[in-house]
C-alpha cells in the first residue's frame, strides 16, 4: 500500500544540469516499468549514456525475457542516492493483475509472461477459469528473480554522470 510519509521521507528532488529541481512526489496509479528511451527522458540524459550505466552496473534494471528494462522506483533511487521501495511509489501493490495488465506493467507481450509463467514459474493465482497475479508477489519475484542490481554506489553514479 501506499505510504506518504515513507515517500516523503525519501523524496528526491532531481536537478537537472541547468541548476532547475524537480520533486518527484506524484505515486503511480499504473505499475509500469520504463524502456530504454523512458529511463533516458526520465533522468534527462541520451539513450547511450542509460546503456553506459547500464553496463556499469550503475543504474539496476531488469532482464525480463530479452528485455531490459527499469524501474521508476530504481530511477529515483538513483538520482536521489536514497532508497527507494516499489510500495512507495505505487499506489496500490495489493491488487490483482490479469495477463494483459501484467504484459502492460513489464511492457512486454502477453506471449512473454506466458513463457515466464512456464519458465520462471511466475506466481499467480487462479481465480476460476484465468489466471490473476498479485502485484505484491510480482514486484517481489521482480526483484528476487529478475533484477540485476548495480554495483556502484548510486550517489557516486549520480554525481558522474548527470555532472559531467
Amino acid at each position: 500500500m501506499y505510504c506518504e510519509n515513507a515517500l516523503e521521507a525519501a523524496t528526491p528532488v532531481v536537478v537537472d544540469k541547468k541548476g532547475e529541481s524537480h520533486a518527484l512526489t506524484s505515486p503511480l496509479d499504473e505499475p509500469r516499468l520504463c524502456t530504454r528511451k523512458d529511463a533516458a527522458q526520465f533522468l534527462k540524459v541520451s539513450v547511450n549514456t542509460v546503456d553506459r550505466l547500464r553496463y556499469r552496473r550503475a543504474l539496476p534494471y531488469y532482464r525480463i525475457g530479452g528485455t531490459v528494462r527499469f524501474g521508476p522506483w530504481d530511477l529515483i533511487e538513483f538520482i536521489s542516492g536514497k532508497p527507494v521501495y516499489p510500495e512507495q511509489v505505487i499506489i496500490n501493490t495489493r491488487r490483482t493483475l490479469t495477463k494483459q495488465e501484467l504484459a502492460q506493467c513489464f511492457r512486454v507481450s502477453s506471449r512473454t509472461v506466458e513463457h515466464l509463467i512456464q519458465t520462471h514459474n511466475l506466481w499467480r493465482r487462479r481465480v476460476g477459469r484465468s489466471v490473476r497475479f498479485l502485484l505484491e508477489d510480482v514486484l517481489c519475484q521482480l526483484a528476487s528473480d529478475f533484477r540485476v542490481a548495480a554495483r556502484a554506489p548510486a550517489s557516486t553514479a549520480t554525481r558522474h554522470v548527470l555532472n559531467g
